[in-house]
């Protein structure tokens, strides 16, 4: 009797410590840390995102480089760009638990409409899908649900800030990086439509200039000039842009040459009649992006000075001579 009397207490302590953790499970917050997603998250190959405005945006996995989508327009992203999303999927850590209603749900942003919803698939094909709510500004933290479950897991606000920002984050505004001017060997342009080209090689003693004959610049000259070359990229994606008709636009190119050799870059300006920003980038550097603008800013900054350098040195024509009239 006095055995099962042990017993019968044993067990009842043995209930009231479960009971105690099951209430620090549910209250929050925990005594420990409880990972949320797959323990795997390095294997994910796709990430889909719609934001409660309904823009979506769709990354996949193609070794070594992910690619990105917004439905219309495709963009390749490096691989690090991508581990900001794939990283932080380890820091999905719950640190409290909240057994709420489905009214709550939508005060906490955690339904269509009012939360981001986030799927990842992985790839042995298994996918996790999930909502990420509200931001709480003074606890730094946010919540997690996900589809098909009532628990709302409380989580740092930290590691979701890479699935709440738009496709234009992801876009490289990089473009065309000119080189120092002391690593660069030759810078060749050509405006077909005007017949001009000019040719600046460096010397020496300074930098040769051809553009039909020959004139010396120094340095500083150079300088000053290349200075105001630096204004890229232009102020916005020419997302209009069809490059297959491209051949039929007018176009004017820059190459340039680094003295390490190698294969030049280049740097092509496209012109479209009767548009608001009718002129279009497109460089070597990042073949997939265009960029637009007026004819101010980067195209004064790089085309017309070159243009006016051109016909400056450029010799005259020589007029036309008709033949004379028969006595």
């Amino acid at each position: 009797m006095r055995q099962k009397s042990i017993l019968a207490v044993f067990i009842l302590l043995l209930l009231a410590f479960a009971g105690y953790k099951y209430y620090q499970f549910k209250s929050g917050p925990f005594e420990f840390r409880s990972r949320l997603l797959h323990e795997h998250t390095d294997e994910v190959i796709g990430i889909s995102i719609q934001f409660p405005n309904g823009d979506e945006l769709a990354f996949g996995k193609e070794f070594p480089d992910w690619m990105a989508t917004d439905g219309s327009r495709g963009i390749r992203i490096a691989s690090g760009v991508a581990s900001e999303l794939t990283g932080n999927l380890r820091q999905f850590i719950a640190h409290g638990i909240l057994d709420t209603t489905k009214e709550a749900h939508v005060a906490l942003g955690l339904t269509l409409g009012q939360g981001t919803q986030v799927s990842l698939l992985y790839e042995e094909g298994e996918a996790e899908h999930f909502f990420l709510g509200r931001i709480d500004s003074v606890s730094k933290t946010t919540y997690l649900r996900f589809l098909d479950q009532e628990e709302v897991y409380v989580i740092s606000s930290a590691p979701t800030l890479p699935f709440r920002r738009p496709f234009g984050y992801y876009r490289d505004r990089s473009f065309f990086r000119l080189p120092l001017l002391r690593d660069m060997d030759s810078l060749h342009y050509e405006n077909p439509t005007d017949s001009l080209a000019v040719r600046l090689v460096r010397r020496d003693n300074g930098w040769l200039v051809s553009a039909g004959k020959e004139i010396l610049l120094d340095s500083a000259a150079i300088a000053n000039f290349w200075t105001g070359m630096n204004a890229f990229p232009p102020p916005g994606f020419a997302d209009d842009f069809d490059e297959f008709s491209a051949a039929g636009f007018p176009r004017r190119q820059l190459t340039v040459w680094r003295r390490t050799g190698g294969i030049p870059h280049s740097l092509i300006c496209y012109y479209r009649k009767k548009h608001s920003m009718p002129f279009v980038w497109a460089s070597s550097q990042h073949p997939y992006d265009f960029f637009a603008s007026d004819s101010t800013g980067v195209f004064r900054a790089v085309i017309s000075r070159l243009d006016s350098l051109a016909r400056a040195i450029q010799p005259p024509k020589a007029p036309d001579k008709k033949p004379k009239a028969p006595q």
